[in-house]
């Protein structure tokens, strides 16, 4: 049996702020993946995934492909695309509508529309990017770890991602049953199902599981007593 050590975070305002500034950076992201990709079942097509530096929206095809990533490791975001154009900026803290101004620009510039949610305009004056490299550190280890639980399941798996809005990372568990008196088109709530998700907080992680055999048996235990529906867990470790 195999356990995983993961990095620690500290707990204080550099450790917050920081995670808050990620996390509406990371919501600029996603509502860029709304407005130009084609929608996807359980809304796979608005997530982000976890890279080498941080996350990446993935290349995404418009009139020129692009990519846009968030570097913890570096504390920067960089677009890139397929015509030549892009931009690097430095993230220190700086207000999230600063960073959809960027963003919106560089989609303007490649046709390929733009967005216009609402976006935070408070700044994080306690932004550390020592702290943005730790949190870079945990993302990597645990998606690493989900990936390899990932692999032992036989059934429908979505990709290891992050959800913008709740900043989580996640994988969902589609074992191919449809829930008895649910509209079977509709696939977020017709489809039976199992999140297993993670979440940052100062000094903690929140994991669906740290190991994967008691994750495999935390997922039967669930299956029986959840039979009807969908299932989140978040277990503290």
């Amino acid at each position: 049996m195999r356990e995983s050590q993961f990095p620690k975070l500290g707990s204080n305002d550099a450790t917050a702020d920081t995670r808050d500034a990620m996390h509406a950076y990371a919501r600029v992201l996603g509502n860029c993946l709304k407005a130009c990709r084609s929608k996807r079942k359980h809304w796979w097509h608005a997530s982000l995934r976890p890279s080498l530096n941080g996350l990446t929206t993935g290349i995404v095809r418009a009139a020129a492909d692009f990519e846009i990533e968030l570097d913890f490791r570096r504390a920067e975001l960089r677009a890139r695309a397929s015509n030549d154009s892009g931009f690097d900026v430095g993230l220190s803290g700086q207000p999230a509508s600063e960073i959809a101004a960027l963003v919106g620009d560089f989609m303007l510039t490649n046709d390929v529309g733009d967005f216009n949610e609402d976006i935070p305009v408070a700044d994080w004056p306690n932004f550390s990017a020592s702290q943005s490299e730790s949190m870079g550190k945990v993302l990597r280890s645990v998606a690493t770890a989900m990936e390899t639980f990932r692999a032992g399941i036989r059934e429908e798996t979505s990709p290891i991602q992050l959800w913008p809005h709740h900043f989580d990372l996640s994988m969902i568990w589609l074992p191919g049953d449809k829930i008895p008196g649910q509209d079977p088109a509709d696939e977020e709530y017709s489809d039976k199902q199992m999140n297993l998700a993670t979440r940052v907080y100062p000094s903690r992680i929140f994991m669906s599981q740290r190991i994967r055999r008691r994750m495999r048996c935390l997922q039967c235990h669930c299956q029986q007593d959840q039979s009807g529906g969908r299932t989140d867990l978040t277990v503290l470790f």
